[in-house]
């Protein structure tokens, strides 16, 4: 084999690698540019919003179809009750109850995505962190009897992954 022979190759070889490194990094990139996007289309949602400021307060006043109303976390608790413990709920808790599923849904996309490896489950966790912690209880701001509601509700109503993901 002759020099110049081995210096193309050389050239090739450092070429190919060089582009492999760049379209790797170029797919991170493109990851993180779609998670953010995800990400902001699911705080923009009006379920998320009111979800996550009843999960943060233990009482807030939160409008909700055109009223005013105050959410506790004892009203939680009734809204968090399955089917299979209670057949009836208040106006409040029936109208709390879909934004749930909403909110859950929405995580569970992220879930399906991070497991997929569409998304950085790192990334997700970073962002989402916050919000799993009050979900699972590790962060002890809810009571554990509303924690514990909220655990039996995902596996009641088929929220495996999701509670896999966020008990992590």
């Amino acid at each position: 084999m002759n020099i110049e022979l081995v210096i193309t190759i050389a050239i090739a070889g450092s070429a190919l690698i060089q582009w492999l490194y760049e379209y790797s990094q170029k797919l991170k990139w493109d990851k993180n540019v779609y998670l953010v996007n995800k990400l902001d289309e699911f705080q923009s949602q009006d379920s998320t919003k009111l979800m996550q400021m009843v999960l943060d307060w233990n009482a807030i006043t939160v409008e909700l179809n055109g009223k005013n109303k105050t959410i506790t976390d004892k009203i939680l608790l009734g809204a968090f009750e399955t089917h299979d413990k209670r057949s009836e709920f208040t106006e409040l808790e029936a109208e709390l109850r879909p934004i749930f599923d909403e909110y859950f849904d929405n995580l569970n996309r992220f879930v399906f995505l991070a497991d997929t490896k569409i998304v950085s489950e790192k990334h997700l966790r970073r962002i989402l962190g916050y919000w799993f912690s009050i979900l699972n209880g590790k962060s002890e701001t809810k009571p554990k009897e509303l924690v514990d509601a909220i655990q039996n509700y995902l596996d009641f109503y088929g929220y495996d992954a999701l509670k896999k993901f966020i008990n992590k």
